[in-house]
């Protein structure tokens, strides 16, 4: 039988491997990627009552939704504006 503390740590595991495929997927610079994979292994190793471990997620989970290179045409016509 597993204990609370190891049923704990395995269901962060699950949670940040989620972010870490999320993170792999993306087309993002390089820099971004290695940033955000250094803010992963910190949330990895924070236990989930410790405040920053929400700020941290919130915060990878965040830049994880940004619309990477993707982008739209400008238009700089105030009259259609």
């Amino acid at each position: 039988m597993q204990s609370s503390d190891e049923r704990r740590k395995g269901k962060r595991s699950s949670n940040s491997e989620d972010l870490y495929k999320r993170l792999e997927a993306l087309d993002m610079p390089e820099d971004s990627k290695v940033y955000v994979q250094k803010e992963l292994d910190r949330l990895r190793n924070l236990p989930p009552n410790n405040p920053e471990h929400n700020v941290i997620r919130t915060y990878v989970e965040t830049v994880l939704d940004l619309p990477w290179n993707e982008s739209t045409e400008d238009n700089y016509d105030i009259e259609r504006a």
